[in-house]
């Protein structure tokens, strides 16, 4: 299949909130992560969630955006970035604010000519399942 088959712009969403289901297993998510008992993961993965948690006190959730290639490096941080802003909205909002339902959490993606499908099916596969906000430039 050609890579001009599978148009980004095609996919991405134009909704801003959250699926209330990928919002709550991302925070799940969030709880599961730094329960771990891994004597050798937890204290990196603290570490990890803790910058990502500054991060969202610092700039806010529409200010935080992922670097999402499908690569595995990418795959890890982007799951760390869902749990930080789910846990974000849930630190962060009343059930009876107004705005009080979460944004989805931002991605990002530098498209190339020389992609292959797979990975472009796959990047597709991701903002779907995960509800995410993709910009691709």
């Amino acid at each position: 299949k050609d890579n001009e088959d599978l148009d980004l712009s095609s996919f991405l969403s134009h909704h801003e909130e959250w699926s209330q289901d990928q919002y709550e297993a991302s925070l799940e998510l969030y709880h599961g992560l730094m329960d771990c008992a891994d004597s050798y993961m937890s204290p990196k993965i603290k570490d990890a969630l803790h910058c990502l948690d500054q991060a969202y006190r610092l700039y806010g959730p529409r200010s935080v955006i992922c670097s999402y290639n499908g690569g595995k490096d990418a795959v890890v941080i982007l799951h760390l970035v869902r749990a930080a802003h789910a846990k974000y909205y849930a630190d962060n909002t009343k059930e009876e604010e107004e705005d009080s339902t979460p944004t989805r959490p931002r991605v990002i993606y530098f498209e190339h000519q020389d992609e292959f499908p797979e990975v472009l099916s796959l990047l597709k596969d991701t903002v779907h399942e995960y509800d995410l906000d993709m910009i691709a430039f």
